[in-house]
Order: C-alpha cells, then sequence, then structure tokens
C-alpha cells in the first residue's frame, strides 16, 4: 500500500503538493491495488480501540478546564512550558475523553513532531 500521509501539506511548502514527486505519488496512488484496505482498516481500528486509555471519560468544556487546572496547580513543574494556546489544546483532548496525564503527554509529543517538521523546511 502507498503511504497516503506523504500527500498531506505543510502550510509553510504548499509547493510540495505540484513538483514531480507529488505526481509520481499520485500516479502510484492511482495504480495501487485497494482491495485489500478494508480488512487492513477494520484491523487498524481494531488496535486503535484496543490503546483507548483505561480512563477515558469525555467531558463538557467547564469540567474538561476544572480538571486541567486541578492537574496544572499539583504539577506545575510538569507545565511550566504550557502558554494559554496550548492549554486551549489540552482542554480538547480532555473534551474527547482523554485523563490529563495522558492529554498532556499525547499534546507535547505532537507538539515536537510539529516543530520539528517545520525545522526541517
Amino acid at each position: 500500500m502507498p503511504d497516503l500521509a506523504a500527500l498531506a501539506v505543510h502550510p509553510a511548502c504548499p509547493d510540495a503538493a505540484t513538483g514531480p514527486e507529488a505526481q509520481a505519488l499520485r500516479g502510484e496512488l492511482a495504480r495501487a491495488d485497494w482491495s485489500g484496505a478494508p480488512a487492513q482498516l477494520a484491523e487498524f481500528a481494531r488496535a486503535a480501540s484496543a490503546r483507548v486509555p483505561a480512563r477515558f471519560k469525555p467531558r463538557k468544556e467547564r469540567p474538561a478546564e476544572v480538571s486541567w487546572y486541578a492537574y496544572f496547580s499539583a504539577h506545575r513543574d510538569a507545565c511550566r512550558e504550557i502558554g494559554s494556546a496550548d492549554k486551549r489544546e489540552i482542554v480538547n483532548l480532555l473534551m474527547a475523553g482523554l485523563d490529563p496525564e495522558t492529554a498532556l503527554r499525547r499534546y507535547l509529543a505532537a507538539k515536537a513532531d510539529y516543530e520539528a517538521g517545520s525545522a526541517i523546511r
């Protein structure tokens, strides 16, 4: 199966969507045999469901903010680099059902990946 993630275009480099490599990738995707995709997708969904934290608990916005504030207050050292925009994203993860510790870990990992990708370009 071709790597569909290669189709994602970073906002800082919109030219990547029109270059010869992008055209070659589109051709490869068009020629790919997608008949096995439904089975792979079902397996991926099962694996992803198995990775959902045991403490999964969707929240409304206010309870999520209260939960984040309680965690933030108890773990100020771990949260010293968190700004208001970061807080907003973490609260969104809490509203999606993650616990504060997992939400912070996932957010920091995603932020580091994004910054590493931005630094390359």
